[in-house]
């Protein structure tokens, strides 16, 4: 709740902060009874849970929400992720690409192997996910006298790459 509410202080509607993960384990502790035995005591439970907010990539914007997380009482661990907002958008792009890298290199072998190209007989795809995710920030302890104000936000996240595989099969003549 704490998290949230630093969150919603940073103008986060409460609605748009999703829990990704939610964990419950017991905890217990090797403690020793006599010389050479020991026994495990139940110590409590921990709980776990991951949040997750999106926003564009705009630095005031993340200074806002580094300095609230780092004021939150709660102390939390944090990171960031970028990502591509029109993530369909650029699949289609990169299948595209990958079906007219496919076709040059064709073209390249079968002027080696002097023969022409046909028709497409055959176009596999394995659809499996493709992620469009890069460069992770972890703060796991920070001084509650750091202010990411005073500090400033000066890095730029590195290209996001993506690749996918297409297996393409021409008649050859």
């Amino acid at each position: 709740n704490q998290v949230r509410n630093s969150l919603v202080e940073e103008s986060f509607e409460k609605k748009d902060i999703k829990t990704t993960r939610f964990n419950v384990n017991t905890e217990y502790e090797r403690v020793k009874v006599s010389l050479g035995e020991e026994k495990s005591v139940f110590k409590g439970y921990r709980c776990n849970q991951d949040l997750y907010i999106g926003f564009p990539a705009e630095t005031k914007k993340l200074s806002r929400v580094l300095q609230a997380l780092t004021d939150c009482p709660a102390r939390p661990e944090f990171s960031i992720r970028y990502s591509i907002k029109n993530q369909e958008k650029a699949k289609e792009k990169l299948l595209s690409k990958a079906v007219n890298d496919a076709f040059a290199k064709a073209k390249v072998l079968a002027e080696a192997g002097r023969v022409k190209l046909g028709e497409i007989v055959r176009i596999d795809y394995d659809w499996s996910v493709v992620r469009f995710e890069r460069s992770y920030y972890s703060m796991k302890e920070i001084s509650s006298s750091c202010s990411v104000h005073e500090a400033g936000l000066d890095f730029q996240p590195d290209d996001i790459e993506a690749s996918d595989n297409v297996s393409v099969v021409w008649e050859i003549e």
